[in-house]
C-alpha cells in the first residue's frame, strides 16, 4: 500500500513539475472563429499570429474544409505561394503539432487563396511580432490612392479561450494530487 501511494505522489509530482516548467501544450486554432479561409482583410492572419505565443508541443488547428488545404511550407514557397515538394492536406480540419523552434510557414495551395492572403506564419519559441508576421498578399498592381473611408477594426479573440495560467493549473494539479493522496 504504502508503495502504491509513493509512485502516485511521485507522478503527481513530476506532473506539478512539468506544468510549472510550462510543458503543458496549447492548441491553436488558427484564424479563431475565422478559421482556415480566405481572409478578410487579408492581414487577418498576420494579426493572429502577432497576437499569439507559440511554444514546442503546441498544435495549430486549421478549421477548414472543401476547396481549402492547408501546406508547411518553405520560406521562399510561403513567399511565392508554392507549395514545391510539401505535403498538402487536403481533408479538413487538420491539426499540426509544432515540433522544432523557429519559423513555421503555411499556404493553402488552392487556386489563387494563398495570393489572397490564406497564409500564415508562426515562429515558435518566442513571441511572434511584426517581423516575423505574415504580410499581406502580394501583388504587381499599380499603388490605388487613400481609401476614405477607414478600414474594418481587427478581428477580435471572441471566441478564443486564454491558456490557462501556470498558476491556476498548479492548483489544479495540487488539488487532483490532494484528492488523490486521500483515497490512497
Amino acid at each position: 500500500m504504502a508503495g502504491a501511494m509513493s509512485n502516485v505522489l511521485v507522478m503527481v509530482a513530476v506532473a506539478i513539475i512539468m506544468v510549472s516548467n510550462g510543458v503543458v501544450a496549447e492548441t491553436h486554432i488558427v484564424g479563431d472563429k475565422s478559421g482556415w479561409t480566405v481572409p478578410s482583410p487579408a492581414t487577418l492572419y498576420s494579426t493572429w499570429a502577432a497576437k499569439q505565443e507559440f511554444a514546442i508541443g503546441d498544435i495549430l488547428a486549421f478549421q477548414f474544409a472543401a476547396p481549402h488545404n492547408v501546406a508547411e511550407v518553405t520560406k521562399e514557397g510561403y513567399e511565392a505561394c508554392d507549395p514545391g515538394n510539401a505535403e498538402v492536406f487536403a481533408i479538413g480540419p487538420k491539426e499540426i503539432t509544432l515540433n522544432t523552434t523557429g519559423p513555421h510557414y503555411f499556404i493553402c495551395t488552392f487556386a489563387s487563396h494563398c495570393v489572397g492572403g490564406q497564409k500564415l506564419v508562426v515562429t515558435v519559441g518566442s513571441t511572434s511580432d511584426s517581423s516575423d508576421a505574415a504580410p499581406g498578399p502580394s501583388t504587381t498592381a499599380s499603388p490605388s490612392p487613400a481609401p476614405s473611408v477607414a478600414p474594418p477594426p481587427p478581428p477580435s479573440d471572441v471566441g478564443s479561450s486564454p491558456p490557462m495560467s501556470v498558476t491556476s493549473t498548479f492548483f489544479s494539479v495540487s488539488f487532483i494530487a490532494s484528492i488523490m493522496a486521500l483515497l490512497f
